[in-house]
C-alpha cells in the first residue's frame, strides 16, 4: 500500500515527495513567457521534450545500500517491471549514459520530476517505510514527468481544500500551479488516480485535508497500483502505441469539436447548445450552459457529433452557474448511434448520476466502452432547469 509518509514528511519539497529542480522552480514560479504575456498552463505532466526520458528509455542504478533492504530491492524492481508491462517505457541497467536515475535509500520518499541533467544520477529516495510497490510506482511516475493529480488547473471542480486540517507549513502543497509546458493530457480528472493525494494529507490532527466535493463515499487516491487513466495517460506522454490509452477527451472544452457538430432538442436564448461545453463560462456569446426550451417534461436532449466512429469510454458533467438562476441535471440517460437512425442505450441503459450543484464536474466512466458517431444525453431529473455542460472521453474507432 502506498505509504502515507510520501505526504506528510518533507517541508523541503513541493508536495511533500518532489525534489526541485531548477526546471521544476522556473515551472512553479508561474506559466511561461509566451509572446511576451504569461500563460497558465494545466498540471498533469511535464510535456516539454527536454524533461521526458529519450525514447522512453530509463537507465538506472540501485545503491548498494539495498543489498541491505532485500524487500525494497525487490518493490523496485517489482514496481519498474510493472511500469514496462503496461506501457512502452522500458529501464534498463546504466552502463555509460550521462543521465539517469540513481534509487538511493534517502529520507522519506521523493523523486525529481521529469529527466533531470545532473551529473552523477538523478536520485529517487526509497528510504524507510517506503519499500511498497505502489510507493515505489508514484515515484516513479513523477521521475516519468507526472505531478500530483490534485494540483492540477481544474481541481477546485472535483474536490474541496478544507484549510483548518493542513498542518502549519504545509499549505503550499494544495496550490494549485500553473506550470509551464504541463498539462493534463486531455484526461479527465482522475481521484481514483495513484498521484492524487489522500483524503489526510499533511493533516494536523487526522482529519480530512481534501474531500471528494461527490462526498465522503467517493474514492480519493489510490493506494494500490496505477488507475485505467494513470495508465493511458502514461502512454499518451510517451507517444506509446498498442497500449491501453483511450481516455482523451474528444473536444468539446477545448473546442476541437465545433459549435455546428453540437445540437439539440431545443433551447433557451442565451443558453444554445454550443455553450454545453465542460467549464464554458457566460459570456457576450452566451451564458455558459445549454439549457432546454422548457422544463416541465422529460424529453429533451443534447447531441454531439464526433465526425467519425469513435470508442466512448466516459463522460464529464457540469451545470449552469447563472447570474439568477443555477441549474443542474441530477440525473440523465445516454444513447448513442452510427447513423442517427439507429440508437442504442449507453452505460447499459442504466440512470446515471450527473450533478448536485452547478459548478462541480462529475465524471463517469463507461461500465464497458461502445463504438459511437453521435452521443445524445438525455435528461431524465434536474433541478430548477434542464441545462448541462459536457465532456465526452475515449479514442478512434476501427
Amino acid at each position: 500500500y502506498l505509504n502515507t509518509l510520501s505526504f506528510v514528511s518533507r517541508l523541503d519539497k513541493l508536495e511533500g515527495d518532489i525534489k526541485l529542480s531548477l526546471n521544476v522552480e522556473s515551472l512553479v514560479a508561474g506559466g511561461v513567457e509566451k509572446d511576451k504575456k504569461k500563460e497558465p498552463y494545466e498540471k498533469g505532466a511535464v510535456t516539454n521534450k527536454i524533461y521526458l526520458w529519450t525514447n522512453g528509455i530509463v537507465p538506472y542504478v540501485i545503491d548498494s545500500a539495498f543489498g541491505r533492504y532485500s524487500s525494497d530491492s525487490q518493490a523496485i524492481k517489482d514496481a519498474i517491471a510493472s511500469v514496462e508491462q503496461i506501457s512502452c517505457v522500458r529501464f534498463k541497467t546504466r552502463t555509460n549514459e550521462q543521465y539517469y536515475i540513481k534509487f538511493v535509500r534517502g529520507n522519506g520518499c521523493w523523486s525529481y520530476v521529469g529527466q533531470v541533467h545532473m551529473s552523477g544520477g538523478q536520485p529517487l529516495s526509497i528510504g524507510t517505510g517506503c519499500g511498497f510497490i505502489a510507493t515505489v510506482l508514484h515515484e516513479l511516475m513523477h521521475a516519468l514527468g507526472f505531478f500530483h493529480t490534485s494540483s492540477r488547473h481544474d481541481r477546485d471542480s472535483y474536490v474541496v481544500v478544507i484549510s483548518k486540517n493542513i498542518m502549519k507549513g504545509y499549505e503550499a502543497n494544495f496550490k494549485k500551479y500553473n506550470h509551464g509546458i504541463v498539462d493534463r493530457l486531455e484526461a479527465p480528472y482522475d481521484m481514483t488516480s495513484l498521484m492524487h493525494l489522500p483524503r489526510n494529507a499533511f493533516s494536523k490532527n487526522g482529519l480530512n485535508t481534501l474531500e471528494a466535493r461527490a462526498g465522503p463515499n467517493v474514492p480519493l487516491g489510490r493506494r494500490d497500483r496505477l488507475s485505467e487513466i494513470d495508465k493511458a495517460q502514461l502512454n499518451s506522454l510517451y507517444s506509446c502505441t498498442g497500449y491501453p490509452n483511450c481516455y482523451k477527451a474528444f473536444g468539446m472544452e477545448s473546442f476541437k469539436i465545433p459549435d455546428s457538430k453540437i445540437t439539440a432538442s431545443s433551447y433557451k436564448m442565451y443558453h444554445e447548445p454550443h455553450q454545453a461545453r465542460l467549464h464554458m463560462q457566460a459570456s457576450a456569446s452566451g451564458d455558459g450552459a445549454w439549457c432546454a426550451g422548457q422544463n416541465l417534461h422529460q424529453g429533451e436532449w443534447l447531441q454531439v457529433d464526433l465526425e467519425g466512429k469513435k470508442v466512448v469510454t466516459g463522460i464529464a458533467t457540469q451545470g449552469k452557474l447563472g447570474l439568477f438562476v443555477n441549474a443542474w441535471t441530477t440525473f440523465l440517460e445516454l444513447r448513442y448511434s452510427l447513423d442517427q437512425n439507429t440508437w442504442y442505450p449507453g452505460f447499459n441503459g442504466q440512470l446515471i448520476s450527473a450533478n448536485f450543484d452547478m459548478n462541480s464536474v462529475q465524471y463517469n466512466r463507461a461500465p464497458k466502452p461502445f463504438t459511437a458517431r453521435y452521443v445524445r444525453f438525455e435528461p431524465m431529473f434536474w433541478y430548477n432547469e434542464i441545462c448541462l455542460r459536457v465532456e465526452i472521453y475515449g479514442c478512434d474507432g476501427e
